[in-house]
């Protein structure tokens, strides 16, 4: 059915096919290596006990065991530990359907992700004529610079805090973007009103540092739009939801607990070494894209600014959004390299904006024989990147597989699992495979946290990591 239906393709939709096809496989083949990982995907396995998640569960912890559960774990969560309980109950339900499902729906958010930048580049219009090597490029853009790969793509947890929310905010300004390339003339369906409320929602209680720009940003868009006369009623209902879904983040009971929990302290500008490497490592492994921006505002007077002055502006709306998702990380205690996703997703679609500004005035910003050398050269880049990743992730599947099937087969025997520590060869791979390796390790301490997480969920007494020197 699949190839009849390829047969009546024209060729670049069959080429856009293949090429979606492509990276579906490539994504899916990846994630099918991964596993559960130790700590939070094994926390989110087991009813929320309402006490800080660095306190070991008790022996009484009750795994997820349905939607009933979720719903009751994730209002305790709410209510003594943190506001993102959209994504946690997210994390829950993968947690507890099982990896597999994850890894599917995985690999489809992350074509749809790549589809719905390329649908921001053309205009904010939802279409299928996309040049096969937009999606390719953007791909490429979004496996090279993701300072935290297997933290935001690979992880459950990981991906239901910072994956998922991004997917839910592009989705959402997508109709809004539209509505600003139409000049306000693009009217909608009452269909949008709830749908958008709901996105709103969902984008809303996401990551702290990215939605207070965001609704910013859109009060002043309904400002110039009920100046114009122009609001239809999809857009306040869109940033209702938004501006819920953000109050239910902040204002979560279990913040404030999480907070003297993890004896964090409230100070108004953490310029600590900590915060400013993450900030500038950030920055440096993402220039490759910053300077082309950097180009393309040089050569701004060759893209013929007046005519795609939307884009343009666009992308540089984008490109400030970037800067201060990450900026804002200087307020708080803890800046994760994960924290910088959102950024980092914003900044890619500014730049193919001003790619997409680059096929619309015929005047490119990179050197047509330049363009090919470097365009080969980041196929080579990804194929031996996605290989010795391959590698690694398969490496790291049979030592923590082992692990696993070594606590099955001790599961309600009363005893404690000794494992050795990680082969040198997994903590070599970090650089060979482009920073997308990761490593789960068992922590030494039986009584930590983690462990207790792990013995829990396999009814065993505990487990622990021994020093390579004790061996």
């Amino acid at each position: 059915m699949v190839l009849r239906h390829m047969r009546h393709m024209n060729r670049n939709g069959r080429e856009l096919f293949i090429t979606a096809m492509c990276i579906f496989l490539f994504m899916f083949l990846l994630e099918s290596l991964a596993f559960r990982f130790m700590g939070d995907d094994y926390i989110y396995s087991f009813m929320w006990e309402g006490h800080s998640m660095y306190v070991p569960l008790s022996e009484n912890a009750r795994r997820i065991d349905g939607f009933g559960d979720i719903l009751a774990s994730g209002y305790s969560y709410y209510m003594t530990w943190g506001g993102r309980v959209i994504a946690q109950m997210l994390a829950m339900f993968f947690l507890w359907i099982g990896r597999p499902w994850f890894n599917l729906v995985m690999a489809a958010g992350i074509l749809l992700l790549l589809f719905s930048i390329q649908w921001i580049a053309h205009e904010g219009r939802i279409t299928l004529t996309l040049r096969p090597f937009d999606i390719l490029i953007t791909f490429l853009c979004f496996w090279s610079f993701n300072i935290n790969f297997s933290g935001t793509i690979v992880w459950i947890d990981g991906a239901c805090n910072y994956f998922f929310p991004l997917v839910a905010l592009i989705l959402f300004l997508l109709p809004y973007i539209h509505q600003y390339f139409m000049e306000g003339e693009s009217r909608k369906s009452n269909y949008f009103i709830p749908l958008m409320f709901i996105l709103g929602v969902l984008a809303g209680d996401s990551n702290e540092n990215t939605i207070c720009w965001i609704g910013l940003s859109g009060l002043l868009y309904l400002v110039y739009y009920g100046k114009r006369k122009k609001v239809e009623l999809w857009m306040a209902a869109g940033m209702a939801g938004l501006a819920m879904g953000y109050g239910l983040l902040m204002f979560s009971p279990g913040n404030v607990i999480r907070m003297r929990e993890s004896g964090e302290t409230f100070q108004f500008l953490f310029l600590d070494r900590g915060h400013l490497l993450s900030l500038g490592f950030c920055f440096l492994v993402q220039s490759f894209l910053w300077m082309y921006l950097w180009k393309a505002f040089r050569r701004r007077k060759y893209l013929q600014v007046k005519k795609y002055g939307r884009h343009i502006h666009l992308a540089s709306w984008f490109a400030v959004m970037s800067i201060l998702f990450n900026l804002i990380m200087l307020f708080s205690p803890e800046s994760p390299f994960r924290a910088a996703f959102p950024s980092f997703i914003f900044l890619i679609t500014a730049v193919m904006l001003i790619h997409r500004v680059t096929q619309l005035s015929e005047t490119y910003i990179v050197k047509a024989k330049a363009c090919r050398i470097l365009s080969l050269l980041w196929v080579l880049y990804f194929c031996f990147t996605f290989s010795t990743s391959v590698v690694q992730y398969y490496n790291q599947r049979l030592y923590m597989g082992n692990i696993i099937r070594q606590a099955e087969s001790l599961s309600g025997k009363n005893q404690v699992l000794k494992v050795t520590e990680e082969p040198d060869v997994l903590k070599k791979w970090v650089l060979l495979t482009g920073m997308h390796a990761f490593s789960v390790p068992v922590e030494k301490d039986v009584n930590h946290w983690m462990n207790v997480a792990f013995s829990r969920y396999y009814d065993i007494k505990g487990i622990y990591r021994e020093e390579a020197a004790d061996m």
